[in-house]
């Protein structure tokens, strides 16, 4: 096996998000953590998506129902929810996109991001584009590509994606 291409400096190491998990859990260190995703799955994505903050419009009954398979398994059983939804959780006046057009940098807000997001939404439900629909999307990622797969994802549709690369 080779060495590792980059090693995270102490810094990075001490203010890393599983570094956090692990002090939160008590856990002695990483092979602990692993251990513990691996042992208690419904402990473990349960406490992922509370750390996450995904919400939820419905609660699920259990984080791992009895009705899957274990090559399917019946995760999250009963939640509802649209996950554009966990986007905005950042205050409304707090930075979302940095856009560069040229040497010229525009900042949007999590509340004009969510504002366009609602008008992609509100275009997209007037044409008859709703909850299950599939929706591709060839677009150079900008702003708009972003409008776009949240104004998508806000109707209930699917986004596919199409990258701008592809010939």
């Amino acid at each position: 096996m080779s060495e590792p291409r980059w090693h995270p400096s102490p810094e990075v190491i001490a203010s890393a998000n599983l570094t956090a998990a692990i002090a939160e859990r008590g856990l002695a260190g990483y092979d602990e953590f692993y251990e513990w995703s691996r042992t208690d799955r419904p402990g473990f994505w349960g406490y992922t998506a509370e750390r996450l903050g995904i919400r939820m419009t419905q609660s699920p009954s259990a984080i791992l129902g009895d009705q899957g398979t274990s090559e399917y398994p019946d995760w999250f059983s009963g939640a509802r929810l649209n996950i554009a939804e966990s986007c905005f959780r950042a205050p409304a006046e707090a930075i979302a996109v940095r856009q560069q057009q040229d040497d010229l940098f525009r900042n949007i807000t999590y509340g004009e991001l969510r504002r366009l997001a609602n008008r992609a939404a509100n275009g997209f439900g007037k044409l008859g584009i709703g909850a299950g629909d599939r929706v591709a999307i060839a677009m150079p990622m900008n702003l708009h590509a972003v409008v776009a797969y949240l104004g998508i994802v806000f109707t209930g549709a699917v986004v596919v994606s199409i990258a701008d690369s592809f010939a």
